[in-house]
């Protein structure tokens, strides 16, 4: 995926019953999913409990990047309304943005919408085939399983999103043109 292209890319945040948002403005941020347990901690979970969701808090800088990845503002957008809210206080909003999508997208709580225009165009760049240096997204806590959270097999673009938000910040002055 070409920078132009990653930097036009749509972020979404996933919403369905294992995943809710809390975004509402003065209220303490978060989204709450649903933990998905292997073998031994389901077995664990069992017999001590615990939580069967996760909540991960947001503070006001990932907060805006949620409210943003709502499908109708590309990555270019993001990283330039983070940097005009937040400024010197986030810099380089780029790198951060790019490093907070990619954790969004590992978890699978969001999803990389190709820019408009794009919606048929799979594989045609040239750089389609660089290495991806983080190993094997699909299983990314190493478990041997696919870590597909919402259990609905649509983690297909999770890699070209990945490799599309390291793009965008590996140029952060492209990014905030």
């Amino acid at each position: 995926m070409s920078l132009a292209r990653a930097l036009r890319a749509r972020p979404r945040r996933r919403e369905n019953d294992e995943i809710r948002w809390e975004l509402a403005e003065g209220e303490r941020a978060a989204v709450i999913y649903l933990k998905h347990f292997g073998r031994f901690e389901g077995w664990l979970h069992k017999r001590i409990g615990g939580p069967d969701e996760i909540r991960r808090p947001l503070n006001r800088h990932t907060r805006l990047i949620c409210v943003l990845c709502d499908g109708d503002h590309s990555v270019a957008e993001i990283v330039q309304a983070v940097d005009d809210e937040y400024g010197e206080e986030i810099a380089p909003a780029a790198e951060r943005v790019r490093l907070f999508l990619e954790r969004l997208l590992d978890l699978n709580l969001i999803t990389l919408e190709p820019p408009e225009g794009d919606a048929g165009a799979e594989g045609a760049d040239d750089d389609e085939a660089d290495d991806d240096s983080r190993g094997d997204a699909a299983d990314a806590d190493g478990d041997g399983d696919s870590d597909d959270d919402c259990g609905d097999g649509s983690d297909d673009n999770d890699d070209d999103a990945a490799r599309a938000a390291r793009e965008a910040s590996a140029a952060p002055e492209a990014a905030c043109a």
